[in-house]
């Protein structure tokens, strides 16, 4: 059996607190001894009530929040304890999509600017010989904002929340991840768009094996796209398992209290779940 793409073991976060009436510092544990797996070409659910965990976990991919105890790997190679320089090259095929795309893109950029950023910074292609701008335009045109002369030149304000974020998941894509982290990637969208941009993240996963793990709190969402799902609580993982497994017979209380708040969850074919 192949190792898995992301390998997150026994992770442990905690943030500084203190009182107004204390001048100690004490710590507030964010995520408590949780291990989970992610192969290639998989779509992975955390699902979970705010302040379970989900972003903290999320945040610890990126090393935007240290471990406290614990380690995360990616492609077999621990990348919790690196230096800054060498956890940028590494983490090149970790990628995060993020939730607002309102504030979440430069607006002073346009388009091609936004999506090039990423190219510079890892020194992929070359604007003297075009390959950076032919690379920019593919990548728009895969995630449908077609033809790509339409969009490189708007600004942000110019596009619709939509085409935003479809903006900022081709400036994830345009440097070929292994991995995306999206974290609640449509909760800000309205709901005529939303299954738009899943669509576009289960079919990159189709065709090109990028694990895709999500940040949600939507049950139906999860539901319907992914293949497992990992259920968080108060920083621990309560249960996980295949999608169907999950939703069709909960085992931990509070697994089956999330069910029954979710009005009409049912499983269907595939693992798709639909609200009728």
């Amino acid at each position: 059996m192949s190792a898995p793409l992301l390998a997150i073991r026994e992770a442990r976060i905690e943030y500084p607190v203190r009182k107004a009436s204390s001048l100690r510092r004490r710590t507030q544990r964010a995520v408590d001894d949780v291990s989970l797996e992610l192969g290639a070409g998989e779509f992975v659910a955390i699902v979970g009530e705010s302040g379970s965990g989900k972003t903290s976990l999320a945040n610890a991919i990126f090393g935007l929040v240290p471990l406290a105890a614990g380690e995360i790997s990616l492609r077999g190679e621990r990348i919790d304890h690196l230096s800054a320089r060498r956890a940028r090259r590494l983490r090149r095929g970790a990628q995060m999509v993020l939730q607002d795309p309102y504030d979440s893109l430069d607006p002073t950029l346009t388009v091609a600017e936004i999506v090039a950023e990423p190219l510079i910074v890892y020194g992929i292609g070359s604007r003297g010989d075009g390959s950076r701008e032919r690379l920019v335009d593919e990548v728009l045109e895969s995630v449908g904002l077609s033809p790509a002369t339409d969009f490189r030149d708007r600004h942000p304000h110019q596009l619709s929340g939509g085409q935003r974020q479809r903006v900022g998941i081709a400036a994830c894509l345009v440097v070929t991840p292994d991995l995306l982290v999206a974290d609640e990637p449509v909760s800000m969208l309205d709901v005529s768009v939303r299954a738009g941009i899943l669509d576009l993240l289960d079919r990159q996963r189709q065709e090109s094996e990028t694990a895709i793990l999500m940040i949600t709190h939507d049950l139906p969402t999860a539901a319907a796209y992914c293949d497992r799902m990992v259920v968080m609580k108060d920083g621990a993982v309560v249960e996980q398992g295949p999608v169907a497994q999950v939703v069709e017979n909960p085992r931990d209380p509070y697994t089956v209290e999330l069910m029954r708040v979710t009005p009409r969850l049912r499983q269907e074919t595939r693992g798709v779940a639909r609200m009728p």
